[in-house]
């Protein structure tokens, strides 16, 4: 059970929050100018996060100059990579789950793109065959492993637990980790134990510092709000936490 459980408030990430995520450090940030967008259309998560991410480069003074989507069937990109090369794109944007990012890459690196790449959702062990194009590559990911507040807990795990938490697990571990201590502060507040007013502790969450992020409840969805992402360099087949971004994060 430990293993296998979530809190949804906190591992669900929408897709449109992290798209405008995704704008905001693209022209913030990367100070891209001409923009490719690559996205798969056959995933819901994609298609939502392609869709605020037009709106939000929008609000941010820019547009998707290149627009390009494929589907779960493929798995040769060149045609598509090399119009991203011809029409000049200095930035390829990956919205949603990209499909075989290491081949893409490899692709990337194959016709010539030396373009800035932000995509989301980073494998955190899936670049084996994707050349040197992964040193350039950054991405936005709800939790990196190589995060050391993240490690920390890890630390801890391995300690309580007498075995290294597996990979694939750990950001199902750091969720409910997470959720306990926000349950926790959230009943330490409440003003009863009844379930209204521990709802009321749960929706006056401001700016507690959790292992993965500072959190604060959004009253209107009940989801996170303004929640920050890890950024990750993909620097060979290892991803490289960078620091945590957010809206507020100057850039």
């Amino acid at each position: 059970a430990r293993r296998r459980g979530r809190f949804s408030s906190l591992s669900m990430t929408r897709a449109r929050e992290t798209a405008r995520l995704m704008a905001y450090y693209a022209v913030k940030g990367m100070k891209a100018r001409k923009i490719a967008l690559l996205w798969n259309a056959s995933d819901k998560y994609s298609c939502e996060a392609c869709e605020a991410l037009r709106l939000w480069l929008r609000r941010y003074g820019r547009r998707a100059a290149i627009d390009i989507s494929y589907t779960g069937k493929d798995s040769d990109y060149t045609l598509a990579l090399k119009t991203v090369k011809a029409r000049g794109a200095d930035t390829l944007l990956l919205p949603g789950n990209t499909k075989k990012p290491a081949e893409m890459l490899s692709q990337l690196q194959s016709v010539g793109f030396d373009g800035k790449i932000l995509g989301m959702n980073f494998p955190e062990s899936g670049l084996e065959n994707s050349g040197e194009t992964s040193v350039q590559s950054c991405w936005l990911n709800r939790i990196s492993q190589s995060d050391p507040q993240v490690m920390s807990v890890m630390n801890d795990y391995k300690k309580l637990y007498n075995e290294v938490c597996p990979p694939d697990e750990t950001e199902n571990i750091l969720l409910v980790y997470d959720s306990v201590n926000w349950a926790a502060n959230a009943l330490y507040k409440a003003p009863g134990y009844r379930g209204e007013a521990v709802r009321h502790g749960l929706l006056s969450t401001r700016n507690i510092a959790l292992a993965h992020a500072t959190l604060t409840t959004d009253p209107r969805s009940h989801g996170p709000l303004d929640k920050a992402c890890a950024l990750v360099k993909a620097s060979g087949v290892k991803g490289i936490f960078q620091r945590r971004i957010s809206l507020k994060t100057d850039l």
